[in-house]
């Protein structure tokens, strides 16, 4: 079942779920109320804590997610390393 999630998809199983969990992260901090902290976006994204969130958004991202806050490409940042290497 992996091999043809892989073949189908691009990614083995694991590395999609952490992709879509970063990519919801990322819509919870989109649309963040004023009053939330960043900690709690973490734990509602699904990450066990901040320094997770970091070391996977900085592996997928290439950046930490306080340089994302403050960067103005977010879209290109959001494909630099999402995407499986065999796509060129």
């Amino acid at each position: 079942m992996e091999r043809k999630f892989k073949e189908s998809i691009g990614l083995n199983p694991k590395k999609f779920g952490n992709v879509v969990r970063l990519h919801h992260f990322l819509k919870l901090l989109k649309d963040k109320p004023v009053d939330a902290n960043f900690t709690s976006i973490c734990y509602d994204a699904g990450f066990s804590d901040q320094s997770h969130l970091i070391k996977d958004f900085r592996k997928h991202t290439g950046i930490s997610p306080t340089e994302y806050l403050y960067n103005s490409r977010k879209l290109a940042n959001n494909l630099i390393k999402t995407l499986p290497a065999t796509i060129s």
